[in-house]
């Protein structure tokens, strides 16, 4: 038994290490001010944000809209044309906040969810 014991461990140190345990973001969501998010005019355009406060002076992270991006505005699920209308209703400097979720390797959105704090 101790035999088999040094002979699984002997075997694990001989793993290479990049084998052993990778880990790797695919999806990453980021929550910021709706104020910092700009929709583009049709469903599969280029959706850009600021990952920061209302005021700020981050560099803008661009990701693309496919049919399959879902959206969600005060818990109601919209189709794009909605969501971009009740987006562009919002009124300017509320405390609105949008919750963007994007597949990192292929620079998707998966949903977009805009709320009001409070």
């Amino acid at each position: 038994m101790m035999t088999l014991r040094k002979s699984l461990l002997a075997l694990l140190l001989a793993l290479p290490m990049p084998l052993l345990a990778e880990i790797i973001t695919v999806v990453e969501a980021v929550e910021t001010a709706a104020a910092n998010l700009n929709v583009p005019p049709g469903p599969n355009g280029r959706l850009s944000f600021r990952a920061c406060g209302a005021n700020c002076d981050e560099d803008l992270t661009v990701v693309r809209l496919t049919p399959a991006t879902t959206y969600t505005v005060r818990g109601q699920a919209l189709d794009f044309k909605d969501f971009r209308k009740e987006f562009y209703n919002l009124r300017p400097g509320n405390s609105a906040y949008a919750l963007v979720t994007y597949d990192t390797e292929r620079d998707t959105v998966v949903s977009v969810l805009i709320d009001e704090q409070g």
